[in-house]
């Protein structure tokens, strides 16, 4: 039986302004896992997880930006005997900015 895992990652990304030239944006996004492969007989490929959120970033300049908002996470249970989803309820924040390197 194989011990690795392989997984799909499906990453999907929405950001607009608020208005024109504007540092405050409306942010959503998705990503969804799906599992390629068993790793015992008792697990389960196909759906592993969605996430989604909804939030605001903020544009300080090119290279540096927060985000920050509500994550929606739905687990699925990865034992085949069990049909069991999880929900988890998230605040999240993203904090992005050039390395020390990139700075200079």
């Amino acid at each position: 039986m194989n011990t690795v895992e392989w997984r799909l990652r499906q990453f999907v990304r929405f950001s607009h302004p608020l208005w024109e030239n504007a540092p405050l944006s409306l942010v959503l996004w998705d990503e969804v896992f799906v599992r390629l492969n068993s790793t015992s007989p008792t697990t389960r490929f196909g759906f592993d997880q969605n996430r989604g959120f909804a939030g605001l970033g903020y544009s300080f300049s090119e290279k540096a930006r927060v985000e920050i908002g509500y994550m929606n996470q739905l687990i699925q249970s990865r034992v085949v005997s069990r049909r069991e989803q999880k929900f988890d309820h998230r605040i999240s924040s993203t904090c992005s900015a050039p390395s020390a390197r990139d700075a200079f």
